[in-house]
């Protein structure tokens, strides 16, 4: 049963196993909760940006993954949608100004908030990639888990293993993952027959 909802807490450390209840309740806010809000207002707006910078907080705290890679995209996810609760909230005061400069209208604004959805995830991807790239091991890295290893050949397989305090990553081959299981049987095997 522990394998079937291990895919619920198996991204975060021991101590926050918990999080994914979080994370869904965060969610269902954002969505479901505001939509009882009149819709469009500017308290909406509102109320979604305190949600987002309360989560904001909670994971640059907190950072719950095992994986230091992982956190840091949680923590740019939650600033992205701050700055869109932020954009939002601008274009509703916006919408009231009387001038005809209105920001809906202005083509650089758009870009801001375009390059704030695009930016800051190509950037991390940029950085994965150069650092494992540059003959760093993922375990040096820390980003196993989040990206495929560049350079890496089709065997590679990533376990992950939790130890004390944080979380560590090894990288094993298909290979050696099958000797080891078959060196372990042939140990059994000569074990039984020592026995008999």
């Amino acid at each position: 049963h522990m394998k079937v909802i291990g895919v619920l807490y198996s991204n975060y450390q021991p101590k926050f196993c918990w999080f994914e209840v979080f994370e869904t309740v965060r969610r269902l806010a954002l969505t479901g909760f505001l939509a009882f809000l009149n819709p469009g207002a500017f308290e909406q707006i509102l109320m979604s940006l305190m949600m987002s910078i309360f989560c904001l907080f909670v994971y640059t705290e907190l950072k719950p993954f095992i994986n230091d890679f992982e956190n840091k995209l949680a923590v740019v996810a939650q600033w992205q949608l701050v700055i869109t609760m932020c954009a939002a909230l601008a274009l509703r005061v916006d919408k009231d100004n009387a001038d005809n400069r209105k920001l809906a209208n202005n083509f650089m604004f758009d870009i801001f908030l375009t390059g704030s959805q695009f930016v800051p995830v190509l950037l991390l991807a940029l950085y994965s990639y150069l650092m494992v790239g540059n003959g760093n091991s993922a375990e040096e890295v820390n980003l196993a888990a989040v990206l495929p290893i560049a350079g890496g050949d089709e065997g590679t397989a990533v376990q992950q293993t939790v130890g004390e305090d944080e979380g560590v990553k090894e990288v094993l081959s298909k290979g050696e993952e099958k000797e080891e299981e078959k060196q372990e049987e042939k140990e059994e095997k000569g074990n039984e027959e020592k026995k008999t």
